[in-house]
């Protein structure tokens, strides 16, 4: 089957930069029948001091000014927490711009991500941090996620092809 990257991102939703801070745990990757999986995705209880070699961390899209990529970015395992700093503008519109950390996957499988906190002393209600599955790391690439928000409560999004809008 078709290979995806699925991982953790964030983003900050401010249009005038910045690094913006959100701690993330991944917990209970589980795995469906071997038969289904070309490529299986690799749990992780971040304790390690680094970042295990089998994800990858990066800044996608546009930064904190439409158009320039994202200038700050970082991963950081820490006591059973992965912290990812980034100045990524949204993701959102046909543009985005966040921090991703990712496992590229082909197959089924299950995994759950519990969202920590937001750094307190960022106070934008649309800061965002949670699990996308993408297409391709390109900034228009198809999606769907699941995130948090800092005041918006849980949110779903998807686009449902390469250079599409955001619902």
């Amino acid at each position: 089957g078709d290979t995806v990257a699925y991982g953790l991102i964030i983003t900050s939703h401010v249009a005038d930069g910045g690094a913006y801070e959100v701690t993330a745990e991944a917990s209970d990757v589980s795995i469906g029948p071997a038969a289904d999986l070309a490529i299986a995705p690799q749990p992780d209880d971040f304790e390690a001091r680094t970042l295990s070699s089998f994800w990858t961390a990066a800044n996608l899209g546009t930064g904190p000014t439409q158009g320039e990529a994202p200038t700050t970015g970082s991963a950081r395992p820490s006591d059973g927490m992965l912290e990812i700093t980034n100045n990524g503008w949204d993701q959102w519109e046909a543009d985005d711009g966040m921090g991703f950390v990712y496992q590229t996957v082909a197959g089924d499988f299950d995994v759950a991500v519990h969202m920590a906190s937001f750094d307190p002393d960022v106070n934008n209600p649309w800061e965002k941090g949670g699990i996308a599955f993408r297409q391709s790391l390109d900034a228009d690439s198809a999606y769907v996620s699941s995130m948090a928000s800092r005041a918006n409560g849980l949110r779903g999004q998807y686009r449902l092809e390469q250079g599409g809008s955001t619902d």
